[in-house]
């Protein structure tokens, strides 16, 4: 509590960012861009016909980073097909079809110390449709007519169809993406919390200097591990060498500073089982 203008001074030269860890965007791509194939039931209601059907989608992720100084922003961009066999219930006529969705999604990812979030799945989606018969529940009288009007009926508004289609599935694909990233995050986030953050909110040694951040090619995290009553890294960190998908630059005061910050204070107790003494280590 003494002579604060010295001490700012100090910690000004020697509190420097002391960890860095720094992923190439290659790695994170790697990370999440599987291949997808799944097939999934197919369930909606267009223009008055109820249609159900399976569904089989396939793809591809891509990944990119965005730069940004303040946090570490990713967008992730998906592309695919999704065909399914239907079929189609209006009245006493059943229409089989064959659908096919191409769709483009693109989503937003953000790290930073406050949270991690992702924007709402963006979707671009167009079906076409093909189809193939139309007929009578349960055949019978009228079978013929049923099929004659039924098809003129679902060629006609076989173009509005398509568009309704593809309006819902992108709001299904958005869903489902919104969803699956959104459980991700907090897994991740709930990770991130007990595993670093309140073990040292604990200890009230959390650092103040906590800054996630992207380039164009890589995603940093860059931490001054020091308490009010530490010091960090006296400079800058080593160059980042160049070709590698994973990287930690460390000093020693980072290591330092968060064992003490976890142990300080802490007695470990050990009794030899031979003689029945006890051992406390104070740390």
């Amino acid at each position: 509590g003494q002579s604060a203008d010295l001490v700012t001074a100090v910690r000004g030269q020697l509190s420097q960012p002391n960890a860095y860890f720094t992923i190439s965007e290659g790695l994170l791509r790697d990370a999440v861009a599987k291949p997808i194939d799944r097939r999934d039931p197919i369930t909606d209601v267009i223009l008055g016909t109820r249609i159900r059907g399976d569904g089989r989608t396939t793809g591809a992720v891509d990944l990119r980073t965005i730069p940004n100084d303040d946090k570490a922003v990713i967008e992730i961009d998906t592309r695919g097909r999704v065909v399914s066999q239907n079929r189609g219930f209006n009245g006493p006529a059943v229409i089989r079809s064959t659908s096919t969705t191409n769709f483009n999604a693109k989503q937003i990812v953000e790290f930073s110390n406050t949270q991690f979030r992702a924007e709402r799945a963006r979707v671009a989606a167009a079906t076409g449709s093909n189809i193939h018969s139309v007929s009578k529940a349960g055949g019978g009288l009228g079978s013929r007519i049923v099929a004659d009007v039924g098809m003129d009926k679902a060629r006609e508004k076989q173009g509005q169809a398509n568009r309704i289609a593809a309006s819902h599935a992108e709001d299904r694909i958005g869903r489902r993406m919104t969803d699956e990233i959104d459980s991700r995050l907090r897994k991740a986030w709930k990770r991130y919390q007990d595993e670093y953050v309140h073990p040292l909110v604990r200890r009230g040694a959390l650092p103040d200097h906590i800054r996630f951040s992207t380039t164009d090619d890589a995603l940093d995290y860059e931490v001054t591990q020091a308490s009010r009553a530490q010091l960090g890294a006296p400079g800058a960190p080593p160059e980042l060498p160049a070709d590698r998908d994973m990287v930690a630059r460390v000093h020693e005061t980072a290591i330092n500073n968060y064992t003490a910050a976890l142990l300080g204070g802490a007695t470990i107790s050990e009794t030899d089982p031979k003689v029945g003494t006890k051992a406390d280590v104070s740390l």
